[in-house]
């Protein structure tokens, strides 16, 4: 009897386990975290936090649609050399379907692409009159050899906004600016291997903004060179650990400085997936 009881409980278990394997859910949590430069050198820095997380369900062996919310957070203290009070706030939501092949290669070259629906859930959105925005993006990598990886990363965001332009501080006038019309992104990366779990990677690219209109404040475009040096840590099968830097340079500024405080900031990932 005790046998037929331990054998029902094993082939439970077993078809419990392959329940799980094959269920089309998944969930994951993807954090952001970082501080100014020029902030955290001068004392006080405030610290922003984006949690993003993630409800997956695969369609098929190629196809996954994603939901995906997100929320932020400051802590109290010096933000770009001005003071702030501690704040968190929701932020986008995505609907997102990751194609997981869509261009075959004969060789090597391992290709994924992402489509995104964005819901109006920040609050800013919806103050400055934000309806929604239509994102596309394109990952193509390639491994060298058994230290190397080269990648190269495409996406374009672009918003459907009510107003033309709006102002920072609600009632003031010199305040005013415009509102983002499409933003356009494309980097290079190479990541080197350090051993089995850690791995270094830089990057470099261009980030393109178009904008509804002009004002004082802000031009009809602003162009800006993409820097990232992250050292990353495989925690384990479901958990990643990235630390480093990363710069958003204005490419019309000469001579160009490299990290510069107040272009640039400190940065921590995280990924963990259940």
């Amino acid at each position: 009897m005790k046998k037929i009881f331990f054998l029902f409980l094993m082939i439970s278990k077993i078809s419990l386990a392959e329940n799980e394997i094959k269920s089309p859910w998944s969930f994951a949590y993807f954090g952001y975290y970082s501080s100014q430069l020029s902030d955290s050198r001068e004392g006080g820095a405030s610290i922003y936090f984006y949690h993003q997380f993630y409800v997956n369900y695969k369609l098929d062996q190629r196809f996954l649609l994603s939901l995906r919310p997100s929320i932020t957070y400051n802590s109290g203290g010096t933000s770009y050399g001005e003071k702030i009070k501690t704040n968190s706030k929701a932020s986008e939501s995505q609907i997102v379907l990751v194609d997981k092949n869509p261009i075959s290669f004969t060789s090597d070259i391992k290709s994924k692409a992402s489509y995104k629906l964005y819901l109006p859930t920040d609050s800013k959105w919806n103050r400055i009159g934000t309806k929604t925005a239509l994102g596309a993006g394109l990952e193509l990598t390639k491994k060298i050899d058994t230290l190397f990886t080269v990648g190269f990363e495409t996406k374009f965001i672009y918003l459907i906004q009510s107003n033309n332009t709006y102002e920072i501080v609600e009632g003031n006038p010199s305040t005013l600016t415009p509102t983002l019309g499409s933003q356009f992104e494309n980097i290079l990366k190479l990541e080197l291997a350090l051993g089995e779990y850690f791995s270094f990677t830089q990057a470099l690219g261009l980030k393109d903004q178009y904008y509804n209109d002009s004002t004082i404040l802000q031009s009809s475009s602003s162009h800006f060179i993409v820097l990232e040096s992250l050292l990353s840590y495989i925690i384990s099968d479901t958990a990643d650990l990235s630390v480093g830097l990363a710069q958003n340079a204005d490419a019309e500024d000469v001579p160009f400085s490299l990290y510069n405080d107040y272009e640039s900031a400190y940065e921590v990932m995280l990924s963990l997936r259940f």
